[in-house]
């Protein structure tokens, strides 16, 4: 099949492709060059915290794990997108175990909201899905029926028009208010 160009999607400010980062199964995760070369590049210089690269994970093609099953925690900085007013995130993801043992982690923090009890979890020691994107208040988005240990397409979008959070293309949550 055709690999879909993002290039094409007006106002995208950043992709990630881990079929295009030149590493071996295992291999630490330094930088991870943003697709659309606008400087956008997620980085993690701190040992500890590097995500592992690892090889034939979705239908061959490789993905980046961020596990917190160690008790660390996993991630990328990206430069501040403070200046926007609406986002959109597109992420093909699984977890290890659902419902979560115990909180390990969340997905991302890229609001005013925190990971940890303020955060995104996907999901929660509670089997619920949270998500703090592009909002000030936390939502709380229920249990999703399908398990989440199977690879989902994961979608949220947050704007002063409304937030709405999506599982393999399928509304499971959305409000018309976001705050």
């Amino acid at each position: 099949t055709e690999e879909a160009d993002p290039s094409t999607i007006t106002g995208l400010r950043n992709w990630y492709k881990a079929h295009a980062l030149a590493l071996s199964d295992n291999d630490l995760v330094t930088t991870w060059d943003a697709e659309s070369g606008n400087g956008y590049d997620a980085t993690q210089s701190t040992v500890a915290n590097k995500p592992t690269y690892k090889t034939n994970q979705i239908n061959g093609l490789p993905a980046v794990m961020f596990s917190a099953d160690t008790g660390v925690e996993h991630y990328l900085n990206l430069p501040s997108m403070s200046s926007l007013t609406a986002g959109e995130i597109f992420a093909v993801i699984k977890t290890n175990d659902d419902p979560a043992s115990a909180p390990k982690g969340g997905l991302w923090s890229l609001s005013s909201g925190t990971t940890g009890p303020d955060g995104t979890w996907y999901p929660y020691s509670d089997s619920q899905k949270y998500e703090s994107f592009g909002t000030t208040s936390r939502k709380t988005l229920g249990n999703p029926s399908d398990a989440l240990t199977s690879w989902r397409a994961y979608n949220v979008r947050s704007g002063a028009d409304g937030f709405a959070a999506l599982i393999d293309g399928s509304v499971f949550y959305q409000t018309e208010t976001n705050t």
